[in-house]
């Protein structure tokens, strides 16, 4: 007697466990050939209601998680009035690139001089193609824009396309200032890479110093004369030439993420417009991890208005490059993804039979991936196992508090990069 009970006991586990893994694990299907899903209605329709959505990817060079953003993006632009994308880039550069989209210009050329080389990829070139093809059939057209502060003089080219202001001298010289110091803190950046470049640290804070106090001024005597897009500019701006003011005085809080999430703030609120969000997942976190992320500063100021989507991949392969930066020129080769670890979110999410599958813990109070694991980042740089189990690995993550959702497909490609 005692034995069938514990049978029972076992078999009503066992039932409950299936049960709550066949209500929260909803499957996609994915047509490698024609890259078409289907089935992604559910991901939609936990998306379509919220402010700022960000589409994460646990990879920086996986085709799969581009495509299948691609396809939420087209959905929540033409379906659910979403008219803002914004990318883990420069907000100056990328403002050139929703320039060229809103022509006939060359977008693979402009993608080259305005993307960091993670985002110049032929999915990348398909969604900018897909967006000028929608904006052209429509006046409520999608803006293109940049959250990140690593290259910032084209944010100066925006201040100085302000046709009426730049006729007073003082506001045209002082536009001036902010590009020469701009220009001195972008090539230094874009050669990081190159083998003896040593980058000039104490003039580089001194003069992004300089040009932070000067931001400052002119948003107290011009930012009501601006145009939205030019606010926005001098807002990045004075956020970039922050970070080294900040190091001048010793404050290591001061971070990129804090200036994205603040970018991203300032855009959407601005444009009013609701907004998606493409970046890593690590940026679109809800919680610290190996950063504070980005994600958790938009969640403080939105709050359930904000929705994190994660992606996440155990097989196949992925493009990286060997730079320790990643800058315009930076070059990507084809590399097997990582081994997935021992008591990882990856080992338990490649062992259930659906291979392609979305989870959304809003709707799941309790979720069979609340156990904590181990959880592997991937970037955009190659490493070593050791470096990657030392460097990118996170113990004893609850994936909840991380993400409010998240999206896995068993077997991914690396991305194609234009040539």
């Amino acid at each position: 007697m005692t034995i069938n009970k514990t049978l029972l006991g076992l078999f009503l586990f066992v039932a409950t466990v299936s049960t709550a893994q066949e209500k929260e694990i909803i499957p996609f299907t994915y047509d490698i050939k024609t890259i078409q899903y289907k089935g992604l209605t559910p991901i939609i329709d936990a998306l379509k209601d919220n402010t700022i959505v960000a589409l994460g990817e646990g990879t920086h060079g996986t085709k799969e998680f581009n495509d299948i953003r691609i396809e939420l993006i087209k959905d929540l632009v033409t379906n659910h009035n979403f008219r803002i994308i914004a990318f883990e880039n420069a907000y100056g550069d990328t403002y050139m690139i929703n320039q060229v989209i809103n022509s006939t210009g060359d977008l693979q050329k402009t993608m080259k001089e305005n993307l960091v080389s993670v985002w110049q990829t032929k999915e990348i070139e398909n969604l900018f193609s897909w967006i000028r093809s929608y904006n052209k059939k429509t006046k409520d057209k999608v803006t293109l824009t940049g959250v990140d502060t690593n290259f910032l003089n084209n944010a100066t080219s925006v201040l100085l396309n302000e046709k009426d202001l730049v006729r007073n001298k003082t506001y045209y010289e002082s536009c001036l200032k902010l590009s020469e110091g701009a220009k001195a803190i972008d090539y230094n950046w874009a050669n990081f890479n190159t083998p003896n470049f040593e980058p000039d640290y104490n003039n580089l804070i001194k003069v992004g110093a300089e040009a932070y106090q000067l931001t400052k001024e002119m948003t107290t005597k011009y930012s009501d004369k601006l145009s939205t897009t030019a606010k926005i500019a001098l807002y990045n701006l004075e956020l970039g030439f922050r970070m080294f003011y900040e190091i001048s005085q010793q404050n290591e809080t001061y971070t990129r993420d804090f200036m994205m999430a603040e970018t991203a703030i300032k855009t959407q609120s601005l444009l009013n417009q609701k907004m998606i969000i493409i970046a890593h997942n690590g940026h679109i976190g809800l919680t610290q991890s190996l950063i504070d992320p980005m994600g958790e500063y938009i969640k403080k100021q939105y709050g359930t208005k904000f929705y994190s989507l994660g992606t996440f991949t155990a097989n196949g392969t992925y493009s990286a490059m060997t730079d320790n930066i990643d800058v315009k020129v930076s070059k990507y080769s084809t590399y097997e993804l990582p081994k997935v670890l021992d008591n990882s979110l990856e080992q338990q999410m490649e062992q259930y039979l659906e291979k392609n599958y979305f989870v959304d813990f809003r709707n799941t109070p309790s979720s069979v991936f609340d156990s904590p694991k181990k959880m592997n980042w991937i970037g955009y740089k190659k490493m070593t196992e050791e470096e990657q189990t030392k460097y990118m690995t996170i113990p004893n993550v609850k994936l909840r508090d991380h993400f409010d959702g998240f999206i896995f497909m068993n077997t991914t490609r690396a991305s194609e990069h234009i040539n």
